[in-house]
């Protein structure tokens, strides 16, 4: 079974009229990471991202660095906020 993307259930406008959304990324999903900055860098309203990752989690992998680098950037266009702390190891869970 494919993972669906966020827009495929959450409408792009929705999407964009988000103020505060926070991501729990317990394995780095880039694109789905990808697919809503996309979304976001075209038009949004945030004011806060809050990303939760697992401790001890090996951030240097090539999938963690892209997502973890494109957030950075974004952090450009809106506050993006990264959080170390204990999860479970499956899953994605997002809030927005």
């Amino acid at each position: 079974m494919r993972q669906m993307d966020i827009a495929e259930f959450i409408s792009e406008q929705l999407l964009q009229r988000i103020q505060y959304a926070t991501l729990r990324l317990n394995r780095p999903h880039k694109s789905f990471v990808l697919t809503l900055l996309d979304i976001w860098g075209a038009d949004n309203r945030l004011k806060r991202v809050d990303v939760y990752f697992p401790k001890g989690i090996d951030r240097t992998t090539r999938r963690w660095a892209i997502s973890e680098n494109r957030l950075r950037t974004f952090s450009l266009v809106a506050p993006v906020y990264f959080h170390e702390v204990d999860m479970p190891s499956e899953g994605i869970l997002a809030f927005i």
